[in-house]
């Protein structure tokens, strides 16, 4: 009777070690998952910060090539010189040069934006696939431990016994 209360005591200690082990992956995995879509919130976040960095540069160029072409339409002005010539395609160069560099910050822009989601969608997949791995690393060390416990002979009916008198 003692033999079979302390397999009995042992089989208790074992599986609930097992429980706790597993519960431990499974918190593991939503840990994990946590984590990841901080990181993912934190990615858009950059994104929007820089994209709005990257906008801000092209309002900077665009008020640039605005202050510059003004300069030059006054110089010409009070000169007596009309937009023709030098004066016309002057300020058709700057133009261009300005258009460019604002719709490369406007591209910019959408890149950085678009990267950060890029980055968060697979931070939120990363986290996805933590929590289903905790779930799975749970179930097998719970199967295991079950298996175990069967080669041990732990699931098989105790022989009742008659005792003498």
């Amino acid at each position: 009777q003692s033999e079979y209360r302390s397999i009995m005591f042992w089989t208790v200690v074992a599986v609930a070690g097992t429980a706790v082990q597993a519960y431990g992956q499974i918190y593991q995995g939503e840990a994990m998952k946590a984590y990841y879509d901080a990181q993912a919130m934190m990615k858009e976040f950059e994104g929007k910060v820089e994209g709005t960095k990257a906008k801000e540069q092209g309002n900077v160029a665009l008020a640039n090539l605005n202050a510059t072409l003004a300069t030059a339409v006054a110089r010409a002005g009070s000169g007596g010189a009309g937009f023709e010539g030098y004066l016309t395609t002057l300020t058709t160069s700057m133009r261009r040069a300005g258009g460019e560099e604002l719709k490369l910050t406007q591209l910019n822009e959408k890149f950085i934006k678009g990267m950060s989601v890029f980055e968060a969608l697979q931070l939120r997949q990363a986290g996805k696939v933590a929590k289903k791995t905790g779930y799975l690393n749970a179930f097998a060390t719970m199967a295991m431990q079950g298996a175990s416990m069967q080669q041990q002979g732990m699931f098989e009916k105790k022989p009742k016994t008659k005792t003498p008198g």
